[in-house]
């Protein structure tokens, strides 16, 4: 499968887009039909007694405009201020005689006793020894008012809701089988001078056969029914112009990967106008420069190693071919010499191999808390000329690192300020501070600066002597194991300056 994008071509894309943006689509609908649901589950729940309150509050409202509101004012003004919401008042009396109030008929055949409330007051009695009378008790919002009679023939009342706070209690009721009981919302006592006089029960419509709340339902529908093909039409457009558009990214990056792949790293991606596409883009762009520069560099280093593992051959060739032809003389100086070429050739292959030891994943470090003076006396011990060393270590300064890999990253250092010092009379400083460990010898850096401590670039460029050009990169490698960092700068015209950088802040 070499090319599996172009294959399936965008055709594939568009249906992933388009099952994507649909899936969603649907989610949300879902959702929003879930609320919605659930909303009108709860206002469904709470709708009776959203009514009576309401009611409640209007008749009181009306009582309030009425200058002491005798009985009769009560019965009028209960009947007149009922709205389409409330199905039928229902009037019983001290005596249980019943009144039923109508605004549509609903309790009784429409030739018994049908009045309306906007009709005046008409009165029809309702035994409750009915054949098909059923009693029961439901918790209601109730409310109780008092009329007291005044010696001016005036009256006065008071007001007062249910047993529980929500202004509810548990009445008994006894109503024909045609009555629903979820239809009883509420009941209002009226007492008259301390005596029951009569009492009104409330029942209401149910909110999904309110004509407004209908109509808003129906409303709902015809909106749902226009949204799901607008959405699927929406979407099939959105997904293919998203296809269309993503398709051509990706096979346009796809191509770049191929080119890379096969070693042609002239590719071409156009700018990229999405977020996440554009930082693809530069992340070929980046992959693309750095395989370039590492098999650049790969091959200056192989040519590199190869020169200087060739040269200690060359030169031990040149002695055993001489001592075979009788040139030079099979005694104790050539074999000197023969074996001080081996011993370069062996330090050479020794440093490839403990570099590459380095990079193993899985190298474990052992490191622990101890002083800097201590960490760096092993390397600074085995210096051959540590009379040029200068020291400026506190005695509190720590460093936290493995002792036997540090001390080889310090020698590095040390043999390579040594190097650039020769014979001349400069000297190495050593400061440490703060997990910071500092050395600098007096030199000069090439321009442009290679970054020495990769073994890629050391080549030829920075290596003023035989080696393979490995010390600087140990010490970088041991550095990153750390968690460190090591740098090298000319911090003067004549100053090289090595910085190792143990601290938390390191990069």
């Amino acid at each position: 499968m070499r090319n599996p994008v172009r294959r399936r071509g965008l055709s594939h894309i568009f249906l992933r887009v388009f099952l994507s943006v649909v899936g969603i689509s649907l989610l949300v609908f879902c959702i929003v039909a879930a609320v919605i649901a659930y909303s009108a589950w709860s206002m469904g729940q709470n709708w009776p007694a959203f009514v009576v309150q309401s009611y409640m509050e209007d008749v009181l409202a009306h009582l309030q405009e009425v200058e002491s509101p005798s009985p009769e004012d009560f019965i009028n003004i209960f009947l007149s201020t009922a709205d389409e919401r409330i199905s039928a008042l229902v009037m019983k009396s001290a005596e249980e005689e019943r009144l039923f109030i109508y605004d549509k008929a609903l309790l009784v055949d429409a030739g018994e006793a049908s009045i309306g409330p906007r009709e005046g007051v008409d009165v029809s009695t309702f035994s409750s020894s009915d054949e098909d009378r059923r009693d029961f008790s439901k918790r209601v919002m109730t409310y109780g008012i008092e009329i007291q009679s005044q010696d001016d023939g005036s009256y006065s009342y008071t007001v007062s809701s249910g047993n529980f706070d929500d202004g509810t209690s548990y009445v008994s009721y006894v109503y024909p089988e045609a009555v629903k009981k979820e239809d009883i919302a509420g009941s209002v006592f009226v007492a008259v001078d301390g005596q029951a006089a009569f009492s009104f029960d409330i029942l209401v419509f149910p909110m999904a056969d309110y004509k407004p709340t209908r109509f808003i339902v129906d409303a709902l529908v015809v909106m749902v029914a226009w949204i799901i093909p607008l959405a699927l039409i929406v979407s099939i457009v959105a997904a293919w112009r998203f296809s269309r558009r993503t398709s051509s990214s990706i096979l346009e990056m796809q191509k770049a990967l191929s080119q890379i792949e096969s070693n042609d790293f002239d590719i071409e991606i156009n700018p990229q106008t999405t977020y996440e596409f554009a930082k693809i883009s530069e992340s070929i762009y980046e992959l693309r420069d750095s395989l370039e520069r590492n098999q650049r560099e790969r091959k200056e280093w192989i040519r590199s190693l190869a020169h200087d593992l060739n040269t200690p051959l060359t030169s031990m060739g040149i002695i055993v071919d001489g001592m075979v032809d009788g040139v030079f003389p099979a005694d104790r100086k050539n074999l000197a010499r023969l074996k001080g070429e081996l011993d370069v050739l062996t330090g050479r292959i020794a440093s490839v191999r403990y570099y590459s030891a380095l990079l193993s994943p899985e190298l474990k470090l052992e490191r622990h808390q101890m002083k800097a003076l201590d960490a760096l006396s092993s390397a600074i011990n085995s210096f051959p000329r540590r009379d040029l060393i200068d020291l400026d270590v506190p005695e509190e300064e720590m460093l936290d690192v493995d002792p036997t890999y540090f001390n080889r990253a310090l020698k590095e250092v040390l043999d390579n300020a040594l190097e650039a010092i020769g014979m001349n009379d400069g000297r190495i400083s050593i400061k440490v501070r703060g997990g910071v460990v500092e050395i600098s010898n007096p030199g000069h850096l090439p321009y442009p600066l290679p970054d020495f401590f990769e073994p890629w670039v050391r080549g030829d460029q920075s290596r003023h002597s035989g080696g393979a050009g490995l010390g600087l990169p140990i010490t970088g490698q041991i550095l990153r194991l750390h968690g460190g960092k090591a740098s090298i700068s000319q911090v003067s015209p004549d100053t090289v300056l090595v910085r190792l950088d143990l601290s938390s802040k390191a990069d």
